[in-house]
């Protein structure tokens, strides 16, 4: 059976051949000008995947502790892709899923019941520098490894990628109220959200959610890939449009990404 494996080279260097360098002065002189528009757009793109990641990444949830250079990483960022832009490399960006489930790995957890469900709670995360050099290093020496890499299969990759996904999405609130669409309201779990909002203003904002995802999916897989960062960015706007139809206590509840402490005080035992 032939199975498509990794399109890896067969030595170190560039894929055409060209030089290391990027010559900026070799093309036509209105290309800059031209570029400058999907550059604008690619860099609103990593900002907000960036600021997103690490938005998702120090959740309370996790009880991360904030450092004064909060944002050092996104000044690492800029200064990697302008390194990568001489030298015609890929941008650099934080992996959202990748990221998630390192944090996850660090994690010491806890089972506490809630609203009668059991659900895993971050103690502490066992924050430290090594972790991430050495796998970045081991990315970098993989390098020296280009024969075995083109022996494996992409079936195993995506298999990879598949299972990180679904890893990722355990305990996100926006797939659980998807659930409650196929279960009989007599089954729904007694989470905070269902406890505090009634049942149909909770199917009307996942509604609403699964609308944005669709559209930021159509987009991304369409010839408008280009303006996704657009659509990303429509998605503040619309979140504070929808506090003309739903209530602040509503949206506060929805919005939670933990389990508030009061909740837990009350359910358990």
């Amino acid at each position: 059976v032939y199975l498509n494996v990794l399109p890896a080279p067969d030595t170190f260097g560039t894929t055409s051949g060209r030089g290391w360098l990027v010559d900026f002065g070799g093309g036509p002189s209105w290309v800059p000008l031209a570029a400058s528009g999907p550059a604008l757009l690619v860099a609103v793109l990593v900002y907000l995947d960036q600021n997103i990641t690490a938005r998702i990444i120090n959740s309370p949830d996790h009880r991360l502790s904030r450092g004064a250079a909060f944002h050092l990483d996104l000044v690492v960022v800029g200064l990697l892709i302008g390194c990568c832009s001489l030298f015609g490399l890929p941008w650099l960006v934080a992996a959202t899923v990748r990221s998630l489930n390192h944090v996850r790995s660090l994690a010491t957890v806890d089972e506490v019941v809630s609203g009668g469900k059991p659900h895993e709670r971050i103690i502490h995360v066992r924050e430290n520098r090594l972790t991430g050099l050495s796998i970045h290093l081991l990315i970098g020496a993989s390098l020296l490894l280009l024969p075995l890499l083109k022996t494996i299969p992409m079936a195993v990759l995506y298999g990879l990628f598949l299972f990180m996904g679904v890893v990722s999405m355990a305990g996100n609130q926006f797939f659980e109220r998807l659930s409650l669409w196929l279960m009989d309201p007599a089954l729904y779990p007694v989470t905070h959200y269902i406890r505090k909002v009634p049942v149909r203003v909770i199917h009307a904002f996942t509604l609403l959610q699964l609308a944005c995802l669709g559209v930021l999916w159509f987009v991304k897989s369409s010839s408008l890939g280009i303006l996704f960062p657009i659509f990303i960015a429509l998605l503040v706007p619309i979140r504070l449009f929808a506090g003309r139809f739903f209530s602040a206590e509503d949206l506060a509840a929805l919005d939670a990404e933990a389990v508030p402490e009061a909740e837990e005080t009350h359910w358990s035992g």
